[in-house]
């Protein structure tokens, strides 16, 4: 038996992306011929969610493991008094895993919270590399002085990060921000990662078929919101919108709104739905449950236009990606790397995160046009940049190359 050498990935949370990034990086690995071994260190909550990705990418091929932390160790880490020392704990268990493996290097899946840890806290017993998600260099207006000095205080934290020699490499989701830290900076050991969205077959159902089965007239224009429902994707924004739309134009469109909800935003959802529902406004359909990966692309398919009203959101989001896999135009903010990405690759519509009217006036927009928005080509062109494969060869080929 091959004799390899152990690569840690490092990643306790189980919820969103996270199982996505570390089973596109398990299926890369099984392909490629190296000699080493992907340790995954996951939460318990990963295995009982996740039983599926460990059978399907572990055992008994020996390149890949997948191990969990102790339950009393998840229990630790869940109960620690502040966000800060939560962070220094779960910086622990990484050097402890990592040790325990004897890896020679390790892959922090989420890097952005851990970083006073690695600043302050034990030396690693491997050289690291970690996956940035929410720089904060270019396109970021702080609002308030508390705002301000987070921002100055972000950016010290991230030169100083870079500057440790045993962190070797530093992925970013943001391109933006890899380029400016490479030219700005002088430090070369920055890349740009792509955001992996995994492609499907198209679905065997026809869209107006299953326009039909939402109970959505074929003449309506659909504004999708999708993902987790909680406040942060601006669904109170986009009632608050379409309740001031004129009735003969709101009935043009169809609000369709798919995914699991946070319960104080459904509470919220319901009751704001109640009021309008005096007058006979825009459509809303709900498809409230879990949505496979695979059921993903047949709702942005039958929408036209997809709502991602994400509140000061920093990061990318795999929702765009999504929306310009199926070429469709996502409508967000002229805020962070999202409003960035919209308008270098024509990507849809942003607005105004200050001016309240600005939406409402881009849904009027969007019901009485007949043009199209967006340019397809660069939605398909920035599609296949940021597929499950890019990300994993990307990063892998990267470590390899580091640790080889």
């Amino acid at each position: 038996m091959t004799d390899f050498r152990n690569i840690i990935l490092f990643d306790l949370d189980a919820s969103g992306h996270h199982p996505s990034y570390l089973m596109h990086l398990a299926s890369y690995h099984l392909t490629q011929d190296q000699p080493f071994r992907l340790v995954a260190i996951v939460s318990p909550a990963f295995f009982e969610k996740y039983p599926n990705i460990i059978e399907q990418f572990g055992l008994p091929n020996n390149k890949v493991i997948w191990q969990s932390i102790s339950h009393e160790e998840w229990q630790n880490w869940q109960n620690q008094p502040s966000a800060l020392k939560k962070t220094f704990y779960e910086w622990a268990l990484f050097c402890k895993y990592a040790s325990a493996f004897e890896a020679i290097h390790g892959i922090l899946m989420y890097i952005d919270h851990l970083q006073p840890a690695i600043l302050t806290q034990q030396k690693a017993p491997c050289t690291f590399s970690g996956i940035l998600f929410r720089p904060t260099l270019q396109y970021y207006q702080p609002d308030s002085l508390k705002e301000r000095i987070n921002y100055i205080r972000k950016n010290i934290t991230l030169r100083l990060l870079l500057g440790k020699k045993q962190l070797v490499q530093l992925f970013s989701l943001d391109p933006f921000a890899a380029e400016y830290i490479q030219q700005n900076w002088n430090i070369p050991k920055v890349t740009a990662l792509p955001d992996p969205v995994e492609v499907f077959p198209p679905s065997d159902i026809a869209l107006p078929t299953f326009k039909q089965s939402l109970g959505i007239a074929a003449n309506k224009k659909i504004f999708l919101i999708f993902g987790f429902l909680d406040s942060r994707k601006g669904i109170g924004q986009m009632m608050d919108a379409i309740e001031a739309l004129p009735d003969s134009l709101a009935d043009k469109g169809s609000l369709l709104i798919v995914g699991n909800w946070e319960a104080t935003e459904r509470k919220l959802f319901d009751e704001k739905r109640k009021a309008l529902g005096i007058k006979p406004k825009m459509q809303i359909v709900l498809v409230d449950r879990f949505i496979y990966d695979e059921e993903i692309n047949i709702f942005f398919a039958v929408s036209d236009y997809i709502i991602a009203l994400y509140q000061k959101h920093i990061g990318m989001s795999g929702v765009m990606v999504r929306a310009a896999l199926a070429q469709k135009p996502i409508i967000t903010y002229q805020f962070g790397l999202m409003g960035q990405m919209v308008q270098a690759h024509e990507l849809g519509i942003s607005l105004d995160i200050h001016n309240k009217k600005d939406l409402q006036e881009k849904i009027q927009f969007l019901l009485e046009t007949k043009q199209s928005i967006g340019d397809t080509a660069k939605m398909q062109a920035f599609a296949q940049i940021n597929t499950d494969k890019n990300y994993a060869k990307t990063l892998l080929k990267k470590v390899y190359n580091l640790v080889g």
